[in-house]
């Protein structure tokens, strides 16, 4: 577990060391998008963006995941992804 020295990495790209899981999160927050490239598995990738409740509270995710090699691909919709969010935090209210 995390607290008796971190996750167990699935990749050569996961990120487990607690500092460098900081520093990711609160990039994550900063941005209000997460990516993901080869850390759960060597030949995926996703993006995603947070769903909200009306007070703010997040409740869910949208990710749009695929093969690394369509990454690039993916990051392109961010905006997209997250419009479609913001509607569906509109119906959560």
């Amino acid at each position: 577990t995390f607290q008796r020295g971190g996750p167990q990495p699935l990749t050569a790209r996961t990120v487990h060391v607690r500092s460098e899981l900081r520093r990711h999160l609160d990039l994550v927050r900063d941005q209000g998008y997460a990516t993901q490239v080869g850390e759960l598995h060597n030949d995926s990738a996703c993006v995603s963006v947070p769903i909200r409740s009306a007070a703010g509270t997040l409740v869910a995710g949208l990710v749009l995941s695929g093969h690394i090699n369509h990454f690039h691909l993916m990051f392109h919709h961010i905006d997209a992804l997250r419009n479609q969010a913001a509607h569906l935090s509109l119906l959560l209210s």
